[in-house]
């Protein structure tokens, strides 16, 4: 049952996140949001890619928009470097707030991740499993801050891994940057490990004679999966603004803010599309009343209009004698009015989208990861 119920989770999240999208491709087509904006508020493409470290079984990371995790890395190290007590209450002070335990397994997925993409030689492969296991036998034994430097060795491994990411970054510049990479490579497996000289010893053992330095043979990370990937592990680890700040429009933020209200409004749950077909702009809904009382008619919206104050305007030469053709185009115009206030307007995109929403399967959502 509890796997069936984190199925059902996860369709829901790639549903939402489908949706998010589409909100967001929309502002950035009309220009009010800027690529890097862009960018930030998205989901990724092909999230499912990473795993959620230290759990016995595999398990699927989902990846939140940037500008939900933004400044939590900082936030996250700060705790591990002033907290004196055990890493159980570090982490548990972390898991606070979402947000930053988010972005703490995301990071770590995300090195694991990209050293298992990067690394070709099986020997550096195992070097990084050295470390993972070593790091894990300590977080299960609570003696994370025995093991290792959280106060200045945290913080040089970011400011390391920071680097790196940035090489990687540009698939171009990191053939150039080859000597660079290795050594910072060597340097974070240094600072993560604690016992670099124990390490060496035991991969002389395994290799019988060590050729040239670790971590000399890396794969140039070509596919685009990796290179989004490691885009979006560089802004993680780097990206400060408040999101509170985004986005610097105004409409756009305006926007976003009423999209993510109506999603906590108790409003009644939209008929499935099927039913939304016939629907066109000049008829009802489906089975929907067009009659309208003279009190809703005369009655005024948030911002003091009423709907025969619209129909006045719309068809200033018209006698509005016929109550029926009153009721019927002013309940149209309260509906459009509505719709295009909620939507911006319906498309063909709109039906599309929903439609996705309804019928959607599971084969077709494991095509989208």
């Amino acid at each position: 049952m509890a796997i069936l119920e984190d199925v059902d989770k996860y369709m829901e999240e790639i549903q939402f996140a489908q949706v998010w999208n589409e909100v967001i491709d929309s502002f950035r087509e009309e220009d009010i949001i800027s690529n890097q904006e862009h960018l930030i508020f998205k989901f990724p493409s092909r999230s499912g890619l990473l795993q959620v470290p230290f759990m016995d079984a595999p398990e699927k990371l989902t990846q939140w928009p940037l500008f939900l995790l933004a400044n939590q890395v900082f936030l996250a190290m700060d705790i591990a470097a002033k907290t004196r007590s055990n890493a159980t209450d570090i982490w548990n002070q972390i898991c606070k707030v979402r947000e930053m335990r988010l972005t703490v397994i995301e990071v770590y997925a995300s090195i694991m991740y990209m050293f298992n993409q990067l690394l070709v030689d099986e020997l550096d492969r195992w070097v990084v499993w050295w470390v993972h296991e070593d790091l894990k036998k300590a977080w299960k034994q609570g003696s994370v801050q025995k093991e290792f430097d959280l106060k200045d060795g945290l913080e040089k491994v970011y400011k390391r891994l920071v680097s790196l990411v940035e090489s990687l970054k540009h698939v171009i510049s990191a053939m150039s940057q080859h000597y660079h990479i290795v050594h910072l490579l060597a340097q974070v497996g240094r600072v993560a490990a604690g016992q670099w000289d124990e390490l060496l010893r035991e991969y002389n053992q395994r290799a019988q004679k060590l050729k040239g330095n670790p971590f000399s043979k890396l794969k140039v990370p070509l596919h685009q999966d990796l290179k989004d990937q490691l885009l979006r592990f560089y802004n993680l680890l780097t990206i400060k603004e408040s999101v509170f700040e985004m986005p610097e429009n105004l409409e756009a933020r305006r926007r976003l803010t009423f999209f993510c209200n109506s999603m906590f409004m108790d409003m009644p749950s939209p008929p499935s599309v099927d039913l939304c077909r016939p629907f066109c702009v000049l008829t009802p809904y489906y089975s929907e009343s067009v009659a309208l009382s003279q009190k809703e008619l005369q009655k005024m919206n948030e911002d003091g209009i009423t709907i025969i104050f619209y129909l006045q305007k719309i068809y200033p030469g018209k006698l509005l004698s016929d109550r029926h053709w009153i009721f019927t185009l002013g309940k149209l115009l309260f509906r459009c009015t509505s719709l295009f206030k909620r939507l911006g307007l319906y498309t063909r995109s709109d039906d599309a989208l929903w439609s996705f929403v309804c019928f959607v399967t599971d084969s077709q959502v494991v095509c989208l990861l």
